[in-house]
């Protein structure tokens, strides 16, 4: 297991049974917490929604995991079907009865595995990495999932204009895509936007 797993106490739980076969998420609660309720951090792992799974730890943000550390959350995170053997329907079907399960289910598994630690589920963000295609792509109009660019690429100021009462914060960064899975909390740009957050969760 990575490194950057370290900080947490760890369980698999099967969410969901397809034709016999499991989708998984995995638990992270920091061996740090205190007793008492913890906000929820739900990650979606990236990779266009063709590769990957849900503890990779080489393209999960160190940042991220930091954060939750620094806020004594609980993480969520799930494996989905991918594609091309599933297609985008059944990965949104995946994701809902993620979302079911969080609810129906991960406080009580919480509490029977770390006894005195409870999930608050009135506080709950979600972080994710890349998905070249959902989100990577929409900010980077040079990158291949793009042929040719869009001539009126999607912008953080035309979200602001579409949602002007949904609290935007948008940080473009120079490198290469997946360059911010080895940030940390001490670079500036993670800083501004964890204080951003912050102040919603």
């Amino acid at each position: 297991m990575s490194f950057k797993f370290q900080p947490f106490n760890r369980t698999d739980v099967v969410y969901k049974t397809i034709s016999k076969a499991p989708l998984t998420a995995t638990i992270l609660v920091p061996k740090s917490a205190e007793k008492g309720k913890h906000p929820l951090l739900a990650h979606f792992h990236g990779r266009g929604l063709l590769v990957g799974d849900r503890m990779f730890g080489e393209w999960f943000p160190l940042w991220l995991l930091q954060f939750a550390v620094s806020r004594e959350a609980i993480v969520v995170t799930p494996d989905y079907r991918l594609i091309p053997e599933a297609n985008g329907t059944d990965i949104l079907e995946d994701v809902k009865d993620f979302w079911d399960w969080v609810h129906s289910s991960v406080p009580s598994k919480v509490s029977e595995t770390w006894p005195g630690i409870s999930v608050n589920l009135s506080r709950i963000a979600a972080g994710r990495e890349s998905a070249v295609m959902t989100q990577y792509g929409t900010l980077d109009i040079s990158h291949f999932a793009y042929n040719p660019a869009p001539a009126n690429p999607p912008s953080p100021e035309k979200a602001r204009m579409m949602h002007p009462e949904v609290p935007i914060h948008v940080s473009l960064q120079p490198g290469s895509h997946g360059f911010d899975t080895m940030s940390t909390m001490d670079d500036a740009w993670v800083k501004e936007g964890v204080e951003f957050v912050k102040k919603y969760w």
